[in-house]
C-alpha cells in the first residue's frame, strides 16, 4: 500500500517546494492504515487526500511564480494591464493594433522619411550643370586662353573680355536702375573667387533639398523658388551693400558718385556684389522649415535640416566680419579723398600708360595675367617677355592708386534667401505636401 508513495517519491523530489507536501501526504496515508492523528495544517481540507494537498501546493506555487515575473511596483501605482492583453506585449509578439499604432507615431513624426517616387530630378540637375558649366569654362578660358597668351598684344584684349565678363556677371544697384535683369540670374551662375568649401556645401544642398522637393512637387516648383529667390535676393543684396557703403562714405562727406570731398577723386561706383547663393539659402530654409526630419537621400539617416548647418555658420562668419571690413573701406576712403585733394590742388598728374577711365577690376585682372604669364615662362625655363614685364610694372603702380574697393556683401544674399524661405513656408504651408 505504499507503492503509491514510493512511485511519487522521485518526482517529487525534483520539485524541492513540494517535500512539505509530499511529507504530509505520507503521514496521512500511514496514518489513515495504522488508526493514528496526524495535526492536519491550516488551509488543507482533511478528506482530501494527499491528492489534494499536492494541487493546493502546486496552486501556491504558480502563485509566488507570478508575483515574482511580476514587475515592482511603487507607491500610489496602479497595476498594469495582464499580459497578452490589450497594450501589453503577447507571447506572439506585437499585435496588428500596435504594429499600426507604432506606424502612426512614425508617420507623425516622418524621422528619415523619403518619397516614394524615384524620377530623374532634371530640374535640379540642370540648375547644378548651369551655374557649374559656367564656372567651369570662365576657369578654362583664364587658363588656356588668358594665361597661355604669348605676347602682349594678344595678353591686352584677352585680359580686357575676361574682366568685362566677371562685371557683367556681377551686379549692384545702378545696374538694376538702368534695367539690366539679367545681371541678378548671372551673378549667382558664376562662382568665381568662392572658397571651395562653400562650393561644395551649395551643390550638396541644391542637390538633396533639391531633389527632394522635386519628387514630392515637380520640377516646376524647385525652378520657380530658385530662380524667383535669385532674383529677389540678389536685388535686395545690391541694395543693402550699396546703401551700407553709400551711408559710410556719406558720413565722412565724401560722395561715392562724383567721388570727391569739395575735390574730384577717384572712388569706385556703387558697390557691386557677385557669387552669391541666395536661391540655394531659400531653397534649403524652405525644405527644412517643411521636411526637416525628413532624410537627405534614400536610405542616409541624416535629417535634410542638418544640411543648412555650414551654410549658416558662413553666413554668421561674413556677417561678423562685414563690419570690420566696412570700417577699413572708410579709412581707406578717407586716405585717397585727401591725396587726391591734395594732387589736384598742387596740380601733380600721374604719368602712367593706363588709361584714366580702365576699372579697378581691368586693373586687378591685367595684373594677375601677368603674373601667369611671367610664372609659366619661368616654369618652362623660358624669360618672360620684356612687354609683358614692363606692363606689370605699370599696372602695379596703378594699383597702389587704386581708390579702396568696398567689402564684399554677397552675404545679405543668404540674408535675404534665409528670409524668403521663410516666407515661402508660410505661405505655402496648407498647398504642399
Amino acid at each position: 500500500m505504499f507503492l503509491p508513495v514510493a512511485a511519487t517519491a522521485p518526482r517529487l523530489l525534483l520539485h524541492p517546494g513540494l517535500a512539505s507536501a509530499a511529507a504530509v501526504a505520507g503521514q496521512r496515508h500511514f496514518a489513515a492504515s495504522s488508526g493514528a492523528s496526524v495535526p492536519t495544517p491550516e488551509g488543507v481540507d482533511p478528506g482530501g487526500g494527499w491528492q489534494a494537498e499536492l494541487d493546493l501546493e502546486l496552486r501556491r506555487r504558480r502563485e509566488l511564480q507570478e508575483r515574482g515575473r511580476s514587475p515592482k511596483r511603487g507607491p500610489g501605482q496602479s497595476p498594469g494591464p495582464p499580459e497578452g492583453g490589450a497594450g501589453g506585449p503577447s507571447p506572439e509578439g506585437p499585435s496588428p493594433e500596435q504594429r499600426e499604432e507604432v506606424q502612426r507615431g512614425v508617420a507623425q513624426l516622418e524621422l528619415f522619411a523619403y518619397p516614394t517616387n524615384r524620377r530623374t530630378p532634371w530640374a535640379t540637375a540642370a540648375l547644378v550643370a548651369a551655374s557649374g558649366c559656367l564656372t567651369a569654362a570662365a576657369a578654362l578660358h583664364w587658363q588656356l586662353r588668358v594665361c597661355g597668351s604669348p605676347s602682349l598684344e594678344e595678353l591686352r584684349p584677352r585680359a580686357a573680355s575676361f574682366a568685362g565678363a566677371l562685371e557683367g556677371c556681377s551686379v549692384g544697384q545702378g545696374d538694376v536702375e538702368r534695367g539690366e535683369v539679367h545681371r541678378l540670374l548671372l551673378a549667382s551662375l558664376l562662382r568665381a573667387g568662392v572658397q571651395p568649401s562653400r562650393i561644395l556645401t551649395d551643390i550638396v544642398v541644391l542637390g538633396c533639398c533639391g531633389t527632394l522637393l522635386e519628387r514630392l512637387q515637380g520640377p516646376g516648383f524647385v525652378l520657380s523658388l530658385v530662380l524667383g529667390s535669385t532674383v529677389l535676393t540678389n536685388l535686395g543684396a545690391s541694395v543693402a551693400n550699396g546703401r551700407m557703403v553709400t551711408a559710410a562714405l556719406a558720413n565722412k562727406g565724401i560722395d561715392q558718385a562724383n567721388g570727391d570731398a569739395s575735390v574730384s577723386a577717384p572712388m569706385p561706383c556703387l558697390a557691386r556684389v557677385s557669387s552669391t547663393s541666395g536661391g540655394v539659402t531659400a531653397l534649403g530654409v524652405f525644405c527644412a522649415l517643411r521636411h526637416g526630419r525628413w532624410a537627405a537621400w534614400p536610405g542616409l539617416p541624416l535629417p535634410v535640416a542638418w544640411l543648412m548647418a555650414p551654410v549658416f555658420v558662413a553666413t554668421l562668419s561674413a556677417f561678423l566680419g562685414y563690419g570690420g571690413q566696412l570700417r577699413e573701406y572708410k579709412a581707406a576712403a578717407e586716405a585717397a579723398a585727401e591725396v587726391a585733394a591734395t594732387a589736384s590742388i598742387e596740380g601733380r598728374t600721374a604719368s602712367s600708360s593706363i588709361a584714366a577711365d580702365v576699372s579697378g577690376l581691368d586693373v586687378v585682372v591685367s595684373l594677375a595675367a601677368c603674373e601667369a604669364v611671367e610664372g609659366r615662362a619661368r616654369a618652362a625655363c623660358q624669360a618672360p617677355p620684356e612687354d609683358v614685364v614692363a606692363w606689370r610694372e605699370e599696372l602695379q603702380e596703378a594699383v597702389d592708386r587704386l581708390p579702396p574697393q568696398p567689402p564684399d556683401g554677397a552675404f545679405f544674399a543668404d540674408l535675404c534667401g534665409a528670409a524668403v524661405g521663410v516666407v515661402a513656408a508660410i505661405v505655402l504651408r496648407r498647398r504642399v505636401v
